[in-house]
């Protein structure tokens, strides 16, 4: 299957020379592909290898929904618990009915600090506050905290980031640890995921890919450490590489995170977005026929693209990782159908 894998990589890079980043095929077999191209530092001109590291914005809520299964598991929390009962007073006019639930289904209705629906420029945030005072989810709130409710719970499905930084204050509430601590204990160790963290971009830690921003007017890249929180959080900004996703769906599909009566409430709970696209619990998934096909996690940032995707019934996954805003997207498009035809 290596060569298979292998063939599937230069399938979907064959028309993608500048790309920067690590593309990945493995199973559970322990047969994989690796590939590797690119920049992960440009002013010293630093490689990026198989190893490296990339941060992988909105895939981190994935981990953050692992932690909040996990506290079901321990009795602590219940999907119908109610937000105002776990954090009273926090948000001003937080409805009474949000469940965390609706959290992680993206159905709350609750305010957002990035609303993606109707706006584009995320380093715009860091007008009102500085990018560098950001490292806990408490941080965010003076961004939407007294914003007033979107729609009622449960009324349809609006992505909400600020859903996830309240998911994060959840889990400080009830652990009394911080948020990247707990998800650093409880799923990157857990799941064996040895380089994954959450590094300031002050101080990253070895082997890591900074991300990149292209200026079309300038024709030339900046860095992208003044459009991004200083430091990742509940909704974004983990560092990864392949490695470490290939050991995060393993533990996943071992019950090594989440026990399997557990792992079947990502296939019972789905609300549909959009063709065969549906949202389950901080994850995404595709279906058809009312089959589960896929289950992935996936982000976009100002210098940053990712996206890894697990086919529950084989054990293939794969993983895209890159330093750029756009360079995941087309690579994964082909490689998503090149996989799939593997397990017809």
């Amino acid at each position: 299957m290596r060569d298979v894998y292998k063939n599937i990589i230069e399938k979907a890079l064959v028309e993608h020379e500048t790309f920067n980043g690590v593309v990945s095929i493995s199973d559970l077999s322990g047969e994989r592909s690796d590939f590797a191209s690119g920049l992960a530092e440009r002013v010293f001109g630093v490689p990026v290898n198989t190893e490296t590291r990339f941060g992988i914005a909105s895939g981190t809520k994935g981990f953050t929904a692992i932690k909040i299964l996990q506290l079901i598991e321990e009795g602590k929390l219940e999907l119908e618990s109610k937000l105002v009962d776990i954090l009273p007073g926090v948000f001003e006019h937080m409805s009474d009915h949000v469940t965390i639930k609706h959290v992680l289904m993206h159905t709350s209705g609750m305010p957002d600090y990035f609303d993606e629906e109707v706006m584009d420029d995320f380093a715009a945030l860091w007008d009102t506050l500085p990018m560098y005072k950001v490292e806990h989810p408490k941080d965010l709130l003076p961004l939407y905290s007294q914003e007033k409710m979107k729609f009622q719970p449960g009324e349809k499905f609006s992505y909400n980031n600020g859903g996830f930084i309240a998911l994060g204050l959840v889990i400080e509430a009830l652990t009394k640890n911080k948020y990247q601590d707990e998800v650093y204990d409880s799923v990157f160790v857990r799941s064996g995921m040895k380089t994954a963290g959450f590094d300031r971009f002050d101080s990253l830690k070895e082997n890591s890919a900074f991300g990149y921003i292209y200026d079309p007017k300038e024709k030339s890249w900046r860095s992208n450490i003044y459009a991004l929180p200083v430091n990742g959080n509940a909704d974004g900004g983990a560092f990864v590489n392949v490695h470490d996703m290939d050991a995060f769906w393993t533990g996943l599909l071992n019950n090594d995170l989440i026990n399997d009566t557990t792992f079947q409430m990502l296939n019972e709970n789905q609300i549909h977005v959009a063709r065969n696209i549906h949202y389950s619990l901080g994850f995404w998934t595709k279906r058809s026929e009312d089959s589960l096909e896929c289950i992935y996690l996936m982000g976009e940032d100002p210098g940053v693209s990712f996206v890894s995707v697990l086919f529950p019934k084989t054990g293939i996954k794969y993983t895209v990782l890159s330093n750029t805003t756009d360079g995941a997207w087309d690579i994964h498009d082909i490689l998503y159908d090149e996989v799939k035809k593997l397990i017809l």
